[in-house]
């Protein structure tokens, strides 16, 4: 890690490599060969720790900053992007970021950019809290990645206080108010069977007496079935491979998920008994793929791609459930009543459900919980 010379001048240079902390090498000038050599071996301490010296700090952030020729924050977060595990939430903010924000230097990025920044969402874009605390994080996420490696000096973003991002008098002036909705609607039993119906095409639009046409039915029966037996997110889903699949278990395994943990979903008996005809009438040799649904993705973690699939499919079922009768629910709905049910008819604690939904957080999984008070009551003396 350290090289220790003479110099024709009689002074002891001492060069320090380690490409784990700073590129190149830092130099370090002695007029003892002893106290030296006491020198290099303190630091070469830290360095085995993964340490530091402050007094090679400065020196080590301006050769780090110095490896972006280009300082434009579109460059540090493709940086980013190749050198951290993002999650696909925070990979789809990253894109946004790049699209909006790009072109900021993000030396030149303090407290007080984050706080207009913060105030563009509110008064231009009209964001809701929730929303614009989703931004914050992911690009709160960058910054501590660049600040741990020393290519900017800190997070200004950790400086905001709470509230930070509930709109103010004085942003009411500019921007409608807007407040975090918990999201409250229920798929009801007699929803479900009306939504097979259309599915099946049984089922006439009371309005216009047509049945709809499906793309697929199969391959939607068995998305639907999922998504409100198993809580499943639609990308989750119809990116599954046979493998994934253990009926014997009763499990899929995931591992493309949307906060990047890899995760196994339990089945319950109706379940496994649509996911086995699918595959009895759609076997391997037919589909010369893995992929339980080939014709809606190609294996490939192409994003266009995926996105592209994501909003079809909601489409798709957007106009399912307005031919059932529910034109103001939606596909993640399915997943909401999904984990409404297990509350409701198991005896599974709130931990158990999280780890088949996927939440991090309890708090994350309340907004899941809009039980009506009749279903509660029948559970009291």
């Amino acid at each position: 890690m350290a090289t220790i010379r003479k110099r024709k001048s009689g002074t002891i240079e001492v060069i320090f490599r380690c490409k784990k902390l700073f590129p190149g090498k830092i130099t370090s000038i002695s007029d003892d060969a002893r106290e030296a050599r006491i020198f290099v071996q303190r630091v070469e301490n830290k360095f085995e720790k993964g340490i530091l010296p402050s007094q090679f700090a400065q020196e080590a952030t301006e050769r780090k900053r110095g490896g972006f020729a280009d300082r434009s924050l579109k460059t540090l977060i493709e940086e980013y992007q190749k050198s951290a595990s993002l999650s696909q939430e925070d990979r789809d903010k990253m894109r946004i970021h790049i699209e909006r924000l790009g072109g900021e230097n993000f030396l030149k990025i303090d407290y007080y950019w984050v706080e207009q920044w913060i105030l563009s969402m509110k008064r231009e874009d009209n964001l809701a809290p929730g929303s614009i605390r989703k931004h914050v994080g992911s690009l709160s996420r960058l910054f501590i990645w660049a600040a741990n490696k020393g290519i900017m000096n800190e997070n200004p973003i950790l400086r905001l206080p709470r509230g930070y991002a509930s709109y103010t008098e004085e942003d009411e002036m500019f921007a409608e108010k807007k407040v975090d909705k918990i999201r409250d609607v229920r798929i009801l039993p007699e929803d479900v069977a009306k939504i097979m119906e259309v599915i099946d095409g049984k089922r006439k639009r009371p309005d216009a007496q047509r049945y709809l046409e499906i793309p697929d039915p199969d391959e939607t029966r068995l998305i639907f079935t999922l998504a409100v037996e198993s809580a499943m997110r639609l990308r989750e889903m119809y990116t599954l491979g046979e493998a994934q699949i253990s009926l014997d278990e009763r499990t899929i395994f995931l591992d493309k998920t949307k906060n990047g943990e890899q995760r196994q979903v339990p089945l319950s008996s109706v379940a496994i008994v649509a996911l086995k005809d699918y595959l009895d009438a759609h076997p391997k040799s037919e589909r010369k793929t893995d992929n339980i649904f080939p014709g809606l993705w190609n294996g490939e973690p192409n994003v266009t791609e995926l996105r592209s699939t994501t909003a079809k499919l909601s489409k798709r079922f957007g106009r399912i459930l307005e031919h059932a009768g529910r034109p103001d629910a939606s596909f993640h709905d399915l997943r909401h009543e999904a984990i409404c049910q297990f509350f409701l008819r198991t005896t599974l604690s709130d931990t158990e459900i999280m780890r088949i939904t996927g939440h991090k957080s309890h708090a994350m999984l309340k907004r899941y919980t809009s039980l009506r008070g009749s279903e509660l009551s029948s559970k009291l003396w």
